[in-house]
């Protein structure tokens, strides 16, 4: 049995799934969350959760950030950007941006709003920007950022109400 498998940090969910792979050939129960499933519905609710991490529902159209911030990337001002999902009371889950500047700018939220708005569909454009410094990206060991605590960051500083 795997109980609290999404409670580790040492491990990603590829090998989270192959070990349970391993040790589940027959696909026999398994514990996920205090409920006992088949393998296949807990790999199934493994790829909605990462499927949430890669794209942004947002009002039935989905949006994806790595295409945000390419976009995002192109600025001149912006040195990094992370784009991710908040809770939205109307549309499910909207945009946001954590944007690093380069050194010695300034810029506001209007301007990239109106910027991403220029260059992509509206639902696509972050509707929460917030700026912040190069050490105020959480990191994993191997220096990609953690957008699930940006997520919960942003959810805090904007005072959303978290989705169930």
């Amino acid at each position: 049995m795997i109980e609290d498998w999404y409670e580790s940090t040492n491990r990603t969910w590829g090998a989270v799934l192959a070990e349970t792979a391993a040790r589940f050939p027959d696909r026999e129960l398994i514990v996920y969350r205090d409920q006992r499933v088949t393998y296949r519905v807990f790999y199934q609710r493994v790829q909605a959760f990462a499927r949430g991490l890669l794209a942004i529902g947002v009002g039935g159209y989905n949006s994806y950030p790595a295409e945000i911030e390419n976009v995002l990337h192109t600025h001149p001002k912006i040195k990094m950007a992370q784009m991710f999902g908040v809770p939205d009371e109307r549309l499910g889950e909207v945009g946001c941006t954590y944007i690093e500047l380069q050194p010695g700018v300034e810029s506001d939220e209007e301007e990239i709003v109106n910027f991403c708005r220029e260059r992509m569909a509206n639902y696509k454009a972050p509707r929460y920007v917030h700026f912040v410094g190069a050490a105020d990206f959480p990191l994993t060991s191997s220096g990609k950022v953690k957008k699930f605590e940006l997520r919960q960051q942003a959810i805090e500083v904007f005072g959303l109400a978290e989705d169930t």
